[in-house]
């Protein structure tokens, strides 16, 4: 407690008692004058009963505006307890900013009890805490006299103050306790704008990635379609000029040219089945996910099944089409040596979701993992990164296609 406050507090207590005693002799005076004057007489016992009587009654009137000058002439303009209280009500439901009600809180508490420093704590639902000191560059509040604030029954944070000595420290309470009604409807206020202010940054960062999301899977799709138009171009494209140059030749007369045309023909379906089948096999939608990959692993020795894969009900078509593409994405990711051995496993616990892990000889490129997840993501699923394998964590429910079970 700094000097300044010692001497203001009696300073107080001393202007305080002069005036209750001056109220005091003033009231004695007051009813002996008049008795003297109407009776003509020395007072009596009626006298003094009624002298008695006004001194109750003028005491306890008088000494609350007593106490108030009184701390106004210790403390000068901002002594008044209530005065502190009541321009803090005016500020919290006028102009001050969110931001400000804390340290202002704690300022008014500091101010109400005349104590050198004031602390105010917001205490949030999930458990934050939020606190401000006064004076703001104050490192705690010593010897501190704390009152609970509540909303609505809930509590929303602490109001504390340094006391001068135990014998303070009652009245410190009492003061704080006057303030805690509206110190907690402005609490309650500032909770709930912290709590929004923290959905809505939360809320930009979830736009943010979608839009992240949402670019990453144009950019994929326009690659995919670049890509496949090159592979039909390199393997298909030949094919059907093979087959068109001995239709030409057939034409001519030459009939051995039709053996040639037909396996010329063949050769780019053949081509463009294969191409079909990394990118959505008609397979994926009338036999489902299994046998869609199983197809894909025909032909790839050096993929496989690492378990029997077991026979799945039908999923939703977008569940089984971003299962499908992620582990194609996976497979065909170029991070290690052409031709490295991988492998793939499905698992779809009883009531739980259908976990479909991919493990590869190399661990593949961020790139294509957050690609992955973008479209399991996008089907309310979810990607585990593991040492050497990457799982998909993707919805059962089954959708459009409840009553079909494929196996392989």
């Amino acid at each position: 407690m700094t000097r300044d406050v010692r001497v203001g507090r009696v300073t107080r207590h001393a202007v305080a008692g002069i005036g209750l005693g001056a109220c005091v002799v003033l009231a004695i005076g007051v009813v002996l004058g008049g008795w003297a004057l109407l009776a003509n007489r020395p007072p009596d016992a009626r006298a003094w009963f009624a002298v008695t009587a006004a001194v109750a009654v003028v005491v306890p009137f008088a000494r609350p505006k007593v106490e108030r000058v009184a701390e106004r002439m210790a403390f000068g303009a901002d002594g008044d307890p209530h005065a502190v209280l009541s321009r803090f009500i005016d500020d919290v439901s006028g102009a001050i900013a969110l931001d400000d009600v804390l340290p202002q809180l704690a300022r008014a508490a500091a101010a109400a009890t005349h104590s050198p420093t004031g602390q105010a704590t917001l205490r949030l639902a999930d458990g934050a805490a939020f606190r401000r000191t006064w004076p703001p560059d104050a490192s705690g509040v010593p010897d501190q006299v704390t009152v609970a604030l509540e909303h609505g029954g809930r509590p929303v944070g602490e109001l504390g103050v340094q006391a001068a000595d135990a014998r303070a420290a009652d009245g410190d309470r009492s003061l704080l306790r006057q303030l805690s009604g509206p110190a907690g409807l402005a609490l309650a206020n500032v909770g709930l704008t912290y709590d929004l202010r923290r959905q809505l940054a939360q809320e930009k960062v979830l736009v943010t990635e979608l839009e992240a999301s949402r670019h990453r899977l144009l950019a994929a799709a326009s690659e995919q379609r670049t890509r496949f138009a090159a592979d039909v171009a390199r393997t298909v494209d030949p094919r059907l000029a093979e087959a068109s140059a001995a239709l030409r030749v057939l034409m001519d007369g030459d009939t051995d040219a039709l053996h040639t045309a037909k396996r010329a023909a063949q050769d780019a379906l053949d081509a463009l089945r294969a191409l079909a089948a990394g990118v959505f096999p008609i397979v994926l939608a009338e036999r489902g996910l299994v046998a869609a990959l199983d197809q894909y692993l025909q032909g790839r020795d050096h993929l496989r099944w690492r378990h029997q894969p077991p026979v799945l009900p039908r999923l939703r078509r977008e569940v089984e089409a971003a299962a499908y593409s992620a582990v194609v994405s996976l497979f065909e990711d170029k991070s290690g040596p052409a031709g490295s051995a991988g492998w793939v496993d499905l698992l779809i616990p009883a009531g739980g979701p259908l976990r479909v892990e991919v493990g590869r000889a190399s661990p593949p490129t961020n790139a294509s993992v957050q690609l992955v997840r973008d479209r399991v993501e996008a089907v309310e699923g979810r990607v585990e990164t593991q040492a050497t394998s990457v799982v998909l964590v993707l919805p059962a429910d089954t959708g459009q296609h409840a009553d079909l079970a494929v196996g392989r």
